[in-house]
């Protein structure tokens, strides 16, 4: 399940780049990570193959919609995410 690989005050970025690779956007402060985001639409191969992989959708499938992760940190772990289709 996908709560169990990300978690709010744990899950650093350096856990999220291992898990999804580059963002699609990113919003980077003084201090770390503010804002990751990461699209599907931008043909991110290792994001598709990681939200397969934790139970949202199959890789190498088309899809009519296009999920989008949304990641906000506070020193430099999560502090909350979103997946929108």
């Amino acid at each position: 399940m996908f709560c169990t690989q990300i978690k709010p005050g744990v899950t650093t970025s350096d856990d999220i780049l291992s898990l999804f690779g580059q963002p699609s956007y990113r919003d980077d402060g003084a201090k770390g990570p503010n804002y990751w985001s990461y699209d599907e639409s931008d043909d991110n191969a290792l994001f598709s193959t990681a939200m397969s992989s934790l139970g949202l959708g199959t890789a190498g499938n088309a899809m009519s919609t296009k999920r989008q992760l949304n990641i906000h940190f506070t020193n430099n772990r999560v502090h909350d995410f979103s997946v929108t289709q």
